[in-house]
């Protein structure tokens, strides 16, 4: 390939990146101003409140080598999400016991299956398909392998995942 048309596909992927990374940016510091409000809105009610935020994906923006986007691959900055869960003072009192477990599953590695069951917890809602073990809100939680729809399809088992340095931040 002729190095100025080089040099010209590197520039463009460059700006791209930045274009779409201030974009996923701006959409995150939108989404944490609407999740404050609804904080403070949940604090002004007072009593019992627990909220639960998690997207259902995240975006590749040409963060590495593969210069990949969007979010049909399965890779770390596609498949790996934050996951927000807040409790109310009232809850917290009420509740000791779930937010220690809460805390003590902090850096566990979570799908969202266990999203639904701990929302079930959360609520006090009791079934008996609910185990413990998948159940973030409970200190018998344990991590499971994970797994992701591909852009193919099918069913696949994910193996990545940040690093025990990178969790413990």
């Amino acid at each position: 390939m002729d190095s100025t048309l080089e040099v010209h596909r590197g520039l463009l992927l460059w700006s791209i990146r930045r274009e779409a990374a201030n974009a996923y940016d701006n959409s995150i510091l939108y989404t944490d101003f609407i999740l404050s409000k609804v904080i403070r809105m949940l604090e002004d009610h007072g009593g019992l409140a627990t909220l639960t935020y998690t997207p259902d994906h995240g975006e590749d923006l040409l963060d590495d080598e593969r210069n990949l986007f969007g979010h049909g691959a399965i890779t770390e900055y596609s498949v790996e999400v934050p996951l927000l869960i807040w409790l109310s003072d009232a809850y917290r009192e009420r509740f000791p016991a779930v937010e220690a477990a809460l805390a003590g599953n902090r850096h566990a590695r979570v799908s969202h299956d266990n999203v639904f069951f701990t929302l079930l917890d959360l609520a006090r809602i009791r079934h008996r398909f609910t185990a413990a073990s998948e159940t973030l809100s409970n200190p018998a939680f344990e991590e499971r392998d994970r797994y992701v729809l591909g852009s193919d399809m099918k069913v696949h088992l994910y193996r990545g995942g940040a690093t025990a340095e990178a969790r413990n931040r």
